[in-house]
């Protein structure tokens, strides 16, 4: 969607101001009859979360109303946002302590979503409108209202024959990099002015990629204009540059221009001292449009793994992690007082997603990227190739939002660093790759409350058959050292699993018949 509009900051300032008559009519304008005291129950379940949610979710009841697939969506502050527009009413729900990952892991029976094409949800979406409706206000579906639909002046769907002009397409494509309907749009209207990347954009859409990128590849030269000499690696496959890789001092001077002609939302920075953030961050560029960021410290400009001092905390005086999501940081040496500026102190709002890669980590910086005070919103941590101990999976373990864990283990007390993880009241999915697990080790994760494991076994047949028995896996990933032969006990005990785990990967040497024999009862995954 674009930026809100008047009627939605309205009553977002009604909201807050707790002014009843002002929020009803501003409602109304947006097209439906909604009583504050009705919506401030609604989102009263959230606790802490509840103002965030209560602001954010009338965001998805206007576009709900006003965009082509009829229905909005939002995993965010630990609740699901999900609204449906019907013929003469709207369906409004939200669920309390979920996550991006497992946006209905908690509540309604809603299965097959899909993050990528969010079409392919709409009857997903009208199967939950229905039920949601006749069962409003008992289990699953405690937090849900209808409200009924107001006429307004202005169509509810807006096409491409009435989007006035390319720069508020532009504008709405920056502001939501993730809307299928705007990408639609913006790609017709292109299409209509014979602009060759609106035809790409549309074969991107359609899953078309083979053909997308042929096309995307013949006409380079007009997709990366402004681009030459300056960003590397930029990702246009999608018919608009959308990504890239660039040096800080190139981003001071030139950025203005290459945001202004391209709707980037990620990138991939480097810095090779410590003038060029502090440079970037007295630059007046619109960095809260990234949502993906690699920030990489290299003291040899062109060669990845070159480490240097950088000054990242340079960066918080930019607005750059106002809406970030993900955010990896790579190559930087700079001492733990530094570290402490930068992490320890950073606001950002919206991050689920941080990886920090760098194998010779000090000790001091890796319980500071690990204790649950710093970024405590993190669902997802990426330790790269750290080597982890004892006392940092303990820390790891306290942090109540994490879900997602990838790194490896080089300590001998694999099993206690195994048992230390699995105590996480919130891990499900678990990466410990390079990490040869023993026995004692498989067993002492089959403690946890993983769905998700992704281990080098080097352990009994009978300990991954308690791994399996115990845990509520639906995936399990065994590497193994390369050319080792699979133990037939090995393929009887994943045949024989219950039936949740639904995806198998075995990273020896499999039999034609042993993998016959997996593939017959759950989805083999061959390397």
């Amino acid at each position: 969607m674009a930026a809100d509009p008047d009627c939605v900051v309205v009553a977002q300032a009604a909201l807050r101001a707790n002014d009843a008559p002002a929020f009803a009519a501003a409602c109304a304008e947006m097209g439906l009859a909604l009583e504050l005291s009705t919506y401030r129950a609604l989102c009263a379940a959230h606790d802490g979360w509840a103002e965030l949610v209560s602001q954010r979710l009338l965001e998805q009841v206007y576009a709900a109303l006003h965009n082509e697939l009829g229905y909005a969506f939002l995993a965010d502050f630990q609740a699901t946002m999900l609204v449906a527009r019907a013929d003469d009413r709207v369906v409004i729900g939200t669920l309390t302590g979920t996550t991006r990952q497992q946006p209905f892991r908690w509540g309604w029976p809603i299965a097959g979503w899909s993050k990528a094409n969010r079409a392919k949800n709409v009857p997903l979406v009208l199967a939950w409108a229905r039920e949601a409706e006749l069962r409003a206000g008992t289990p699953p579906y405690d937090h849900v209202i209808v409200a009924p639909r107001l006429r307004v002046a202005e169509a509810v769907t807006e096409t491409s024959a009435v989007r006035a002009s390319g720069d508020a397409l532009f504008a709405a494509l920056v502001a939501d990099p993730e809307d299928l309907g705007t990408r639609a749009v913006y790609a017709d209207w292109l299409i209509e002015r014979g602009d060759p990347r609106g035809e790409i954009m549309r074969l991107h859409a359609e899953g078309k990629l083979d053909e997308a990128r042929t096309r995307a590849m013949a006409m380079r030269d007009v997709v990366r204009e402004h681009l030459k000499g300056v960003v590397q690696h930029a990702q246009d496959e999608t018919g608009l540059v959308e990504s890239f890789q660039i040096v800080a001092d190139q981003l001071a001077k030139r950025g203005a221009e290459l945001f202004s002609r391209h709707p980037v939302h990620a990138m991939h920075l480097i810095a090779t001292d410590r003038k060029q953030l502090q440079k970037l961050a007295t630059a007046d560029l619109p960095l809260e449009r990234i949502r993906t960021l690699h920030l990489e410290g290299r003291s040899v400009r062109k060669m990845s793994g070159t480490t240097c001092e950088i000054g990242p905390s340079a960066l918080r005086a930019t607005r750059v992690f106002a809406n970030l999501r993900r955010l990896r940081l790579e190559g930087i040496a700079d001492d733990v007082a530094e570290w402490r500026r930068f992490l320890g102190e950073l606001c950002a709002p919206h991050l689920a997603d941080l990886a920090v890669h760098d194998r010779a980590l000090d000790p001091l910086v890796a319980h500071l990227v690990v204790a649950p005070a710093t970024l405590p919103g993190i669902e997802s941590l990426s330790l790269g190739s750290y080597q982890l101990d004892v006392t940092i999976a303990r820390t790891i373990a306290q942090r109540e939002r994490l879900t997602t864990l990838s790194t490896s283990v080089w300590d001998p007390a694999i099993a206690e660093v195994a048992a230390a993880l699995a105590e996480s009241p919130s891990l499900v999915d678990i990466e410990l790759w390079r990490t040869p697990m023993d026995d004692a080790a498989v067993r002492a994760l089959a403690r946890g409350k993983f769905e998700r494991v992704h281990i080098h076994a080097r352990c009994s047949p009978a300990a991954v058959a308690e791994l399996v028995e115990r845990l509520p896996l639906h995936t399990l990933v065994l590497d193994m050292t390369y050319g080792t032969a699979v133990a037939d006990a090995l393929v009887d005990v994943l045949v024989a699993a219950p039936p949740r785990l639904t995806r198998v990967s075995v990273g020896g040497t499999l039999t034609g018949a042993q993998a016959a024999r997996i593939a017959a009862t759950r989805t083999l995954v061959r390397d």
